[in-house]
């Protein structure tokens, strides 16, 4: 069950949520992640990013995996609650993505993150 400050957090930080969804399929690079947030000036500095999600990991919104290609990086996946709030909220836009949470390690996820995000950066 969510809790409010669950949901507060993800109206914060609803945009980072939509990046990893949609261009990583649940799943991002750490490193790459911060990049592209600090591109599009979702955060103002590395500090301010690195807080929000170790504030986002301690509440279980997002957990961590080992990045499959560099152990110089974590890969961070989308947990629920917040697929279910993003999954609502793009099915109500008409767009459509797999619900399904990732399980072990996403190697086919990884790759399409990989091209994904360093494509958009």
């Amino acid at each position: 069950m969510a809790s409010p400050y669950q949901r507060k957090l993800y109206e914060q930080h609803k945009d980072l949520f939509m990046l990893i969804m949609r261009l990583g399929n649940k799943v991002a690079v750490q490193n790459q992640l911060r990049v592209l947030c600090l591109k599009l000036k979702l955060y103002t500095d590395r500090r301010e990013y690195n807080d929000t999600i170790a504030e986002l990991h301690e509440n279980n919104m997002i957990s961590y995996r080992e990045d499959i290609y560099s152990s110089k990086s974590n890969l961070i996946v989308v947990e629920n609650p917040v697929l279910t709030w993003v999954y609502e909220e793009l099915k109500e836009k008409g767009i459509k993505i797999n619900k399904a949470k990732v399980k072990g390690t996403p190697t086919d996820r990884v790759d399409k993150s990989l091209f994904k995000i360093q494509y958009a950066i």
